[in-house]
């Protein structure tokens, strides 16, 4: 029970400690966005904004949650912990992807930024599909989390390869 209290606060205080942020990003810069955001927006722009504010929140979350709780989101995940390189082997991939947040966070304004966003989003992604298939074939069926992670995955990869191909070809 002490795992499930201690696992809930975790999950209360990443939230809470996301709404600040957002709250201050709102404060700073609310007219600057709402301009942004609602003025001279094509389909594709707007396309492009939603995909990569949702990116941000995906990776800038469970990087940050990572960082703050390893033990909790290991059990997520279902990682175990026997020595110290394991904390710093998990702190670095999620370092990683706390990066690709922030880029994806930094792509939404600067146009410049996009194209290499979506290329090491897709290349993350699918060397994540690559790897899991191989465990697939070579530890046998997975559990549903394992499948849920891996369509995740998968769906994340075909999105990005999609906006990385249209957006080099334009």
């Amino acid at each position: 029970m002490n795992g499930l209290n201690k696992d809930m606060i975790n999950m209360i205080v990443m939230f809470f400690i996301f709404l600040v942020i957002i709250s201050i990003i709102k404060i700073l810069s609310l007219k600057f966005c709402l301009k942004y955001f609602l003025y001279r927006i094509s389909f594709k722009i707007m396309i492009d904004r939603i995909l990569l504010f949702l990116l941000a929140l995906e990776y800038l979350l469970f990087g940050l949650w990572g960082h703050y709780d390893p033990v909790g989101m290991s059990n997520i995940v279902g990682f175990t912990f026997n020595e110290i390189t394991s904390y710093s082997e998990f702190r670095a991939q999620y370092a990683f992807f706390t990066a690709c947040g922030i880029l994806s966070f930094v792509a939404i304004f600067k146009i410049e930024f996009r194209v290499i966003t979506y290329f090491i989003l897709a290349l993350l992604n699918g060397s994540f599909i690559v790897g899991r298939s191989i465990g697939i074939l070579l530890d046998g069926q997975p559990d549903q989390l394992l499948w849920t992670i891996f369509f995740v995955d998968l769906l994340v990869f075909l999105i990005c390869s999609w906006r990385y191909k249209a957006l080099k070809g334009s």
